[in-house]
């Protein structure tokens, strides 16, 4: 893969002798000098095959408060390896990096409504962390069949609640490559409350976790438990990528760059089984409250799959650090150049990920760095990570507006405690954008250890302990029980407008319900043919047409706009709503006329009336028919006004003779006219004015 993307691991220099090498640090064995090495405080410290050494120093704003381990310095808040006497800006500092802005645009235009983001912004998002982190997924055309099996029913009990036990297989065919080593599949065991038998229940699909150790903290809520095999489906190995899945739909051929790694494999058997449970309508289980959960590497594909598919309700992607749930451009732990190396786990990503190893600039990675003050350890930094337009948190924001909880522990320093907690403070604009809450924690200005931050859509725990996910479970569990007892709001289905059947800038208010009487309070565009021609109120529905110009006046389908409505905490599904223009191909404007007067110096009145098009279509062949002031009647009587456009006018004089009235007075104005396919008029209430003053 490396000489795919032209890239070449470099040749070191010993250890003892970088100059990338991190101040305070030392072998763990003098005799082993190549070896790992630590600190004062006992992390290891490691050396890439790129050459960047990881890192736990960083600036003051970028700590976490410490756990029960004694490793603190200075103020409670500090998490520090070495101290840096320097402050903040120190080269030693180097937790600090260049956050990207997830609602802008790569073109530099900010996204301003939700469409924005839903038909621009977050495909340009999910294309770049496919084409670059993840790899693309093999086109659905080269998916293979699924066969699915449901072994027998069985029972038993857990933590005092009895369950249903069934085991479901996805056998994949490979008849497309039957040569291939290692066949893949699906497998799961699907446990349901025992006492819910019958009743539609929320599921938590697992990642490489079994039944056993979670169904404590989800059977008291009525939740199902299915513990899902990714290794079935994909090996956990470099080797294996010419083989089960990945090497199934490759024919045994080695992956290309932008070809999807284990991460992406192992969250498409994920995504599989909502289309089994979608499709075996089981009577047991809702099929839209599925819910996602990984530790660790499995955290990561947790992550990838909940934001590549928008049918997973909730989920719990558990300290997935680099390449993952921490912010991958701070340089702290394990670091991206950690995972690319050719003896760990490049195989989980794609091919293109390699292009983003080492420094932004200077020499080769490893060499010795120059600069105008000679060689310091932060030399290797900037690095390459710079370029890459997505990280960590843009795929949290993917995950936006459903509800996701994340953590990290204490011990667990290398996977980058803060790193994880920022990911989620960066995704929640997002969140916020789109009508619903993000990360919060306040007033606490950051994390506190044990404390679970639950009342965003965004939630987050920093747990006293190591690499584990159970701890925090409970925590999640709080957080998305409420979350799945609401009901999905309903948006009235087959609602179609039509155009010109009323005001010019108002369509209509699209209707919705809610079983649980909450009102609607947030309405958005997801997609469709009339998205940048039509707006939707975010809070009331309303759709109105801002610039009728856009409209194309000679179309005779319908546009469509698919659309969702929220009740604050759950959204519908996705609804596809028409507007017709027949008005339009019919040709049915609404003319308005409006008028001014002056008395001219022979006591004559001069009207300057206006006729505007309020309608969706041109009025073609507009004339005014007749005129009156008072009781007599204007000259000329018919005055052509020709075509006028949506929202166009055209103005022109009447002369209206003396006898019409008595400045000071009040008299009424009446006006007729024609166009081609109707007729309009209206009646004016006017004061008549004196005579102007000369000019």
């Amino acid at each position: 893969m490396m000489c795919q993307v032209g890239v070449t691991s470099p040749a070191l220099p010993s250890k003892l002798i970088d100059p990338n090498q991190p101040p305070d640090t030392f072998p763990k064995s003098a005799t082993a000098p190549q070896g790992d090495w630590q600190n004062a405080y006992g992390h290891t410290i490691t050396r890439s095959d790129w050459g960047l050494w990881n890192n736990y120093d960083d600036d003051l704003n970028g700590v976490l408060p410490s756990g029960s381990d004694g490793m603190t310095l200075g103020a409670p808040d500090s998490w520090r390896v070495f101290d840096d006497p320097s402050g903040p800006n120190s080269p030693y500092s180097q937790g600090s990096y260049t956050p990207i802005d997830l609602l802008t645009m790569d073109d530099g235009t900010p996204v301003v409504y939700p469409e924005d983001w839903w038909t621009k912004r977050r495909p340009e998002i999910v294309k770049d962390l496919e084409t670059e982190m993840y790899g693309f997924p093999a086109d659905q055309s080269l998916w293979p069949a699924i066969t699915w099996s449901v072994g027998p029913s069985t029972s038993g009990a857990n933590s005092g609640v009895a369950y249903i036990q069934r085991t479901i297989t996805g056998t994949i065919s490979t008849a497309s490559y039957p040569q291939v080593r290692n066949k893949p599949s699906i497998t799961c065991q699907l446990w349901t409350p025992a006492a819910l038998a019958g009743t539609k229940v929320p599921v938590l699909i697992t990642l490489g976790n079994a039944n056993a150790s979670y169904w404590q903290f989800v059977a008291s809520q009525g939740w199902g438990l299915c513990s899902y095999s990714p290794t079935a489906v994909q090996a956990d190995s470099g080797a294996g990528l010419s083989s089960y899945l990945i090497g199934l739909v490759n024919k045994g051929q080695w992956r290309k760059p932008s070809d999807w790694g284990a991460l992406g494999a192992w969250a498409w058997g994920a995504s599989r089984l909502i289309d089994y449970f979608e499709q075996a309508n089981d009577p047991n289980v809702d099929a839209t409250r599925i819910g996602l959960e990984g530790h660790s590497r499995y955290g990561k594909a947790t992550l990838l799959a909940v934001a590549l598919d928008q049918r997973f309700a909730f989920s719990y992607p558990s300290s997935g650090g680099a390449g993952g749930t921490a912010v991958g451009r701070r340089h702290w732990g394990e670091e991206l150049e950690g995972v690319m190396s050719g003896s760990s786990e490049y195989h989980w990503m794609a091919g293109n990920f390699f292009n983003y190893v080492g420094p932004l600039h200077g020499p080769a990675p490893g060499t010795v760095s120059v600069d105008g003050n000679g060689t310091h350890p932060g030399a290797y930094l900037p690095r390459k990570y710079e370029n890459l337009k997505v990280d960590s948190y843009s795929l949290f924001a993917l995950i936006a507006p459903r509800q996701t909880f994340t953590n990290s522990g204490t011990h667990d320093s290398w996977e980058d405690n803060y790193g994880q907690f920022r990911s989620t403070v960066l995704a929640s604009p997002v969140y916020e954008f789109l009508g619903m809450k993000g990360v919060i924690i306040a007033p606490d200005p950051k994390p506190v250890v044990n404390v679970a931050y639950i009342s965003g859509d965004i939630g987050f725990r920093y747990h006293d302990g190591g690499h584990v996910d159970n701890l925090d479970f409970p925590a999640f569990v709080q957080m998305a029980t409420p979350y799945l007892n609401d009901h999905s709001p309903i948006v009235n289905a087959g609602q179609n407008f039509t155009l010109g059947a009323g005001p010019v800038h108002s369509i209509g208010t699209l209707k919705g319900s809610d079983l649980d009487g909450d009102r609607l309070v947030t309405w958005q565009i997801k997609g469709g043919d009339g998205v940048g021609i039509f707006r939707l109120n975010a809070s009331t529905g309303a759709i109105t047409l801002p610039d009728p110009t856009l409209v194309d006046t000679s179309r005779t389908m319908p546009y469509t706009l698919t659309v969702w409505a929220s009740d604050g905490r759950r959204w519908s599904k996705d609804t596809n709503i028409t507007i017709t223009p027949a008005a339009i191909a019919a040709g049915n404007p609404q003319l308005v006329t409006t008028s001014s007067f002056t008395k001219e110096r022979d006591g004559s009145y001069l009207a300057t009336v206006s006729v505007k098009n309020i309608g969706m279509g041109t009025a073609k062949n507009v004339y005014l028919t007749g005129s009156s002031l008072g009781s007599v009647s204007g000259s000329p009587a018919s005055v052509p006004l020709v075509n006028i456009p949506p929202e166009g006018f055209v103005s022109t004089t009447i002369s209206f003779p003396p006898t019409a009235g008595v400045a000071g007075t009040i008299v009424v104005e009446k006006l007729t006219g024609i166009y081609t396919g109707g007729t309009f008029g209206g009646s004016i209430r006017a004061i008549l004015p004196n005579i102007q003053p000369a000019s």
